[in-house]
């Protein structure tokens, strides 16, 4: 009978939700490393249709035009970064900004993508080469693909290229960044030991985790020794990028926990009040800080869901939250209690207060 047949179906949906809270739910290094194959949104900016060159083959771009390329990209990106923050507006990223400003140089479309494509196979081309006799050129290529996203790396984020170029400003001004960046591969550029930590210590307190970690301070003092009280300026850059790779890799294995906890039966489905629940946990902790408005609440649960569509389109599930999305919205609203150091919840980006 159709009341009989109403029944069953209910026992095997309550059967089914059943046996989901039941399962085991997915690990933080297990969702750490699903996160390789799950790219963020603004990383779609290096996706090309391959339509676009016209079936002609692209090459890595050379090594010096793709050196000066990025000298004269980071220093333009610095200053549009300073005007965005004087009027108020949201940043562009790397990614978008790369894109933005190849076109606008080289007026086509398809021939500001040919040569972004160019970069992009350089930039990962020439990240592995040999340094063994001297030429940084690698170094300096990984820098920049860590920076740009270029290169892959579970613990990119926007806020390693403010980090940088915020050191770099304060080393160089940003006026100067191309005329210091832009020189050979084997030429070993070297800048004052004191000066490069004074930098370290104010771009990291604005992008960075809590205080400088001990190793980076260490690793500044140690590197000048060896060079009589200076530092070569790519070795700096390395070392400021490899640990704040580090630390974010920490930050996001923490806001993967968080999500963990919240998410009962580990499906990535949580309604608004589990999500505002979990948003406020981040922020306020234990201390006795006000709840975040419900409204941006709600505007930071649509965007983690829309990021989560991009990031897992097969999953065609509106509803379903990637974890990694919840990840990289967090931190954009600097949600984390490690994070607050370096910004506050807002809407935008920009310029965090000092």
């Amino acid at each position: 009978t159709l009341a009989s047949g109403t029944a069953e179906q209910s026992a095997e949906v309550a059967k089914e939700k059943s046996q989901d809270e039941t399962a085991p739910k997915p690990t933080v290094d297990e969702l750490m490393e699903s996160g390789k194959f799950k790219r963020p949104r603004v990383l779609g900016a290096y996706t090309i249709n391959p339509k676009i060159f016209k079936g002609k083959t692209v090459n890595p771009q050379p090594v010096q035009q793709m050196l000066s390329l990025i000298a004269n990209i980071m220093e333009e990106k610095a200053r549009a970064d300073a005007v965005d923050d004087n009027v108020n507006n949201r940043r562009q990223s790397l990614p978008e900004f790369l894109k933005d400003t190849l076109i606008h140089r080289f007026g086509l479309k398809s021939i500001a993508l040919t040569n972004l494509q160019a970069l992009i196979l350089g930039v990962r081309k020439g990240s592995k080469g040999d340094e063994s006799k001297g030429d940084d050129t690698p170094k300096r290529l990984r820098t920049f693909g860590y920076l740009s996203g270029i290169l892959d790396h579970d613990a990119w984020h926007e806020d390693l290229s403010n980090f940088v170029l915020h050191a770099l400003g304060v080393m160089f001004r940003r006026e100067n960044i191309k005329e210091n960046m832009d020189h050979g591969p084997k030429k070993n550029l070297a800048v004052d030991a004191a000066l490069a930590l004074e930098s370290t210590e104010d771009a990291w307190s604005r992008y960075g985790f809590g205080p400088l970690p001990p190793e980076m301070h260490d690793g500044i003092v140690d590197m000048a020794r060896d060079v009589g009280g200076a530092l070569r300026l790519h070795d700096w850059l390395d070392l400021l990028t490899n640990r704040w790779l580090e630390a974010s890799h920490v930050l996001q294995k923490d806001l993967l926990g968080t999500f963990i906890a919240h998410d009962s039966n580990g499906d990535g489905v949580l309604d608004f009040k589990e999500f505002e629940g979990m948003v406020n946990a981040l922020v306020g902790g234990d201390s006795n800080e006000a709840p975040i408005d419900g409204l941006l609440v709600s505007k930071i649960f649509s965007e983690a869901l829309e990021e989560s569509l991009h990031m897992d389109p097969s999953s065609g599930d509106e509803d379903s939250m990637v974890p990694q999305a919840f990840v990289r919205v967090a931190r954009q609203y600097h949600l984390s209690a490690s994070h607050k150091a370096v910004g506050h919840v807002e809407e935008g980006g920009g310029e965090p207060p000092a």
